[in-house]
């Protein structure tokens, strides 16, 4: 649930500036995967509480990849799901930097409530 709290998190800026408009589709992509594949854990973690021998790794030839297939189709679900969690998370990592390299104009901009509060 952490990583759905995250991706809400930097849903916040869905309509922030951006550079590029495929920039802006990949915030918005990599939001909704890292939004979405936090509930998709949880109800595969759901599910392999319900039904532990359905999604068990273990298997008679010892983790033979076509075992694997059988017996576990929602292990390897989630470790696809892993992958893409973790190329989105650089996803938004990589969007937040690259856009401070064309920030607006307005940014620089003194807000006028900023002068009613004591300087340290």
């Amino acid at each position: 649930m952490a990583s759905a709290a995250y991706g809400s998190l930097h849903a916040t800026a869905w309509n922030g500036y951006f550079v590029r408009p495929l920039e802006r589709m990949y915030w918005r992509a990599s939001i909704l995967i890292v939004a979405i594949s936090g509930v998709i854990k949880a109800v595969s973690n759901l599910l392999q509480y319900l039904n532990p021998p359905l999604l068990s790794l273990r298997s008679a030839s010892h983790y033979r990849y076509a075992d694997l297939v059988r017996t576990s189709p929602f292990k390897l679900a989630t470790y696809f799901l892993w992958f893409i969690f973790v190329a989105a998370r650089y996803a938004l990592v990589f969007e937040a930097l690259a856009s401070l390299r064309k920030l607006p104009v307005k940014i620089y901009e003194t807000p006028s409530w900023s002068q009613y509060l004591p300087h340290l």
